[in-house]
C-alpha cells in the first residue's frame, strides 16, 4: 500500500508545476488516487484503477481491525483480480509468505511508476 501510495505521489509531483504544494497538501491515499486518475485515466488500463481501489479497501479493513476473515477475503479477491487482468502474472515468482499478494502490489506499483518514467 505504501509503495503504491509513493507511486501515486510521484505521479502527482510529475504533473505539478510546483511540487511542494503536493507535498504540503498532506493528501490521503484516496485523494491521491482520484487526482492521479483524473490526470492519467486513459494512460492505464482500467483494471489498474480498480485494483488500487481494492488495495485501499483491504488496507482500511486492516487498519480498522475488522475480522481477519474479511481481510483474507479482500486479499484473495485483490490477488485474483490482478492475476486475471495482468498478462505478466507468474505464479510462484516470489518465495515469501503471501508472495501472490506482494507480486500483485508490485505489478500495480510498476504500472503507476511507468506513468512518469521513474524507475
Amino acid at each position: 500500500h505504501l509503495l503504491v501510495e509513493e507511486a501515486l505521489t510521484d505521479a502527482l509531483i510529475f504533473k505539478a508545476e510546483n511540487p511542494k504544494y503536493i507535498v504540503e497538501a498532506r493528501l490521503t491515499f484516496a485523494n491521491k488516487y482520484k487526482m492521479v486518475r483524473a490526470f492519467y485515466d486513459h494512460s492505464c488500463e482500467s483494471w489498474i484503477w480498480t485494483s488500487i481501489s481494492m488495495l485501499n479497501k483491504t488496507r482500511n479493513r486492516l487498519a480498522h481491525n475488522l475480522s481477519p476473515q474479511e481481510v483474507e477475503e479482500d486479499i484473495n479477491q485483490f490477488i485474483l483480480f490482478v492475476k486475471n487482468n495482468q498478462p505478466m502474472w507468474v505464479d510462484g515468482m516470489l518465495t515469501v509468505n503471501h508472495s501472490n499478494f506482494f507480486w500483485a502490489i508490485f505489478l500495480i506499483f510498476s504500472e503507476i511508476r511507468s506513468l512518469t518514467s521513474i524507475e
